[in-house]
């Protein structure tokens, strides 16, 4: 009889473009489509070169004539009334480019208590979903937002419609053992995908750092990695992601420039990435 060999994988593949201004992004757009991506995760660096409005269209032009929509944009870290103003005017631009859905870092544990740190997303949330945007919140290194019960705790407390999770795998592998395991708990909630690989080393470095702030875990960016490079099993956690019927983005991220140029890394990411979901494309075989 006829058999699907395992759940098919159905999230399209995003960059996020946080080494690149806005130029670069628009010349190499096409070869970024070529590459295998179908969208762009914008940051504020883009953002903030898009104030004219006809520089802002002949740059989101040329980003869909390449062939890659706009699928996200990072709008920052809110953690008091301007930078949550910032946040939310990043949502504006957001949605004036086209964006679908926006991603914030909740602010260091050191900017305030659990219950601030959550009514200042709630605010951006509120904002975001006047705009018709969706908010997903990273969990991250140094935040109230680390392990699944975090997540799901900060979710509860936050408890607006528009706001799920950002998954970022290699920042969960920091802080849950069984990565695969917390995935499908997080999975009902998981409205956009990070996927990088992350050194050995990582946690041990981790515990030499101050891991009550952003700024305290920033030394263990490198240990972010490309595809392949790393000691995450990220067949297991995609298929676990793909048996869980997540077909929204999955957005690889490039933090450290670790090749000639940022489209070469681009790639080869896309490459790697392609031979981890080859086994979960959907066909059939003869059992």
């Amino acid at each position: 009889m006829l058999t699907s060999t395992a759940s098919p994988w159905l999230a399209p593949l995003c960059v996020g473009t946080q080494l690149c201004g806005a130029g670069e992004v628009a010349d190499i757009a096409p070869e970024l489509a070529r590459a295998g991506y179908k969208a762009l995760e914008l940051h504020p660096l883009q953002l903030a070169a898009m104030g004219d409005l006809t520089h802002r269209k002949r740059l989101v032009d040329a980003f869909h004539s390449g062939g890659l929509a706009i699928a996200c944009a990072f709008v920052g870290v809110a953690s008091d009334a301007p930078s949550t103003a910032l946040v939310s005017g990043r949502c504006d631009m957001a949605a004036a480019v086209g964006a679908e859905l926006v991603f914030l870092v909740p602010a260091s544990r050191k900017s305030g208590t659990f219950e601030d740190m959550a009514a200042q997303v709630r605010q951006v949330g509120r904002h975001a979903g006047e705009l018709g945007l969706e908010v997903a919140v990273h969990n991250h290194a140094g935040t109230y937002v680390r392990t699944v019960a975090e997540q799901l705790r900060f979710l509860e407390e936050v408890d607006r419609p528009e706001v799920g999770l950002c998954l970022d795998v290699a920042h969960l592998a920091l802080f849950e053992d069984d990565v695969v395991g917390a995935i499908a708990q997080l999975a009902p909630h998981i409205r956009y995908l990070h996927v990088k690989d992350l050194a050995a080393v990582a946690r041990e470095e981790l515990q030499g750092l101050d891991g009550e702030s952003l700024e305290g875990v920033a030394p263990l960016t490198p240990a972010y990695t490309d595809i392949g490079a790393g000691a995450l099993d990220l067949a297991a956690m995609l298929g676990e992601l793909a048996r869980q019927g997540y077909r929204r983005w999955a957005t690889i991220e490039i933090e450290t420039l670790r090749r000639a140029t940022f489209l070469e890394q681009a790639r080869e990411n896309a490459a790697q990435f392609a031979l981890l979901i080859e086994p979960m494309q959907e066909r059939e075989v003869r059992a």
